[in-house]
């Protein structure tokens, strides 16, 4: 059961006092089902989009776009993107990141436009990667529907003194199951109560000791972090900038309220 839990509030505060890395699609691995493209990873120092474009002769069609989803600031995995068009075998594409720029939260690029949400750059040049359509990106897609979908069960949440136990977690990548207080609706950010190494794969009966015991009544936040800077322990907090991110699923934040 995939649970996804997010506020704007929230996922602001979770990259704040954090520096992001270097704007990027990491096309490795990326699957096509049909007419959605997947891409394991995608990295973006802002909020904004991951914009799909026809590809003509050789030269990327735009400012028209061909599909596109929003993503968050920091690591995004498994991103789909939904094409207009049929995308069959021997079709060549591209992938651009854009900025939420205009601050209304719908993507905006297009001829005419005057108030749009500008190409991501890295220094002086645009994020965009150029991608064909193959029979391997398609086979992927297919083993894919067997893989496992970051998400955190709480149908059954066993709570002993300051123990959590959660029946089931699953991550597609090494890292860790954090628990964050709340304060008026949102989880209290960066800081954390307590959190468990998980592997990527399926965990059960996952077991996370808070700093203090649960009190009956409060709300809690159970969110997935990636161990992304190697060092195989947890790090997030004010200040840092060799975070574990969280985790994001089409550019949402995988986390789940509970109760005490």
């Amino acid at each position: 059961m995939t649970r996804i839990f997010t506020t704007t509030v929230a996922a602001a505060a979770l990259l704040a006092g954090a520096a992001t890395a270097e704007s990027r699609i990491d096309t490795t691995g990326a699957t096509l089902n049909e007419n959605e493209v997947t891409f394991t990873n995608v990295t973006a120092d802002a909020d904004g989009y991951i914009v799909l474009h026809e590809v003509v002769d050789g030269q990327l069609v735009a400012p028209a776009s061909i599909g596109h989803t929003s993503i968050s600031a920091g690591d995004n995995v498994n991103v789909t993107v939904a094409s207009d068009l049929d995308l069959p075998e021997g079709t060549q594409f591209a992938a651009m990141l854009h900025v939420e720029d205009n601050g209304n939260d719908t993507y905006d690029f297009a001829d005419g436009s005057t108030d749009v949400d500008i190409p991501a750059m890295n220094g002086d040049a645009p994020v965009v990667v150029m991608l064909e359509a193959t029979t391997e990106m398609m086979v992927e897609a297919e083993m894919m529907q067997d893989t496992v979908t970051d998400m955190v069960d709480v149908s059954v949440v066993t709570v002993k003194g300051d123990v959590v136990t959660f029946p089931t977690v699953e991550a597609s990548q090494d890292g860790y199951l954090v628990i964050h207080s709340t304060k008026d609706g949102a989880p209290v950010v960066p800081a954390s109560i307590g959190h468990k190494a998980v592997s990527a794969g399926t965990s059960t009966d996952v077991e996370v000791k808070l700093d203090a015991p649960v009190v009956a009544g409060d709300t809690y936040i159970a969110m997935l972090h990636t161990e992304s800077n190697g060092n195989t322990s947890y790090d997030f907090a004010d200040g840092m900038t060799d975070v574990d991110t969280p985790v994001m699923v089409n550019g949402e934040v995988v986390a789940v309220p509970f109760g005490g």
